[in-house]
């Protein structure tokens, strides 16, 4: 019994009983034996749940790790639009000027050389 308080599942009581002695010896081994499979249980559902713990923790890390990924990329799309935005700009203040030039010098009377 000292071993079964410490916490020890693996002994049980041999020693031999008669009448109402041997039938509680008997419930004590079959609930030491019962106790022994609920621990066992326990641990490989701590393990289990341990281990589906460590798989949700990287699949987040993973995720986050994406999310960032993307973040990145959206951000320089969104430079790389400014970008062609403003050359886009810049190359309609151009074209817009080399027209007024255009007019300007189609409107002015020819010069004739005698």
């Amino acid at each position: 019994m000292k071993a079964l308080e410490s916490g020890d599942l693996t002994q049980q009581i041999n020693d031999q009983y008669k009448g109402d002695f041997a039938k509680l010896k008997d419930s004590v081994n079959e609930s030491i034996y019962n106790l022994a499979n609920m621990v066992r249980e326990i641990n490989e559902t701590v393990a289990t749940v341990s281990k589906a713990s460590a798989q949700i923790s990287q699949s987040t890390q993973e995720l986050n790790s994406s999310k960032e990924s993307q973040a990145a990329s959206i951000e320089e799309t969104t430079v790389s639009m400014s970008e062609v935005t403003d050359k886009v700009t810049s190359n309609t203040k151009h074209a817009q000027t080399a027209m007024n030039i255009h007019k300007m010098q189609t409107n002015k009377p020819l010069k004739v050389v005698n």
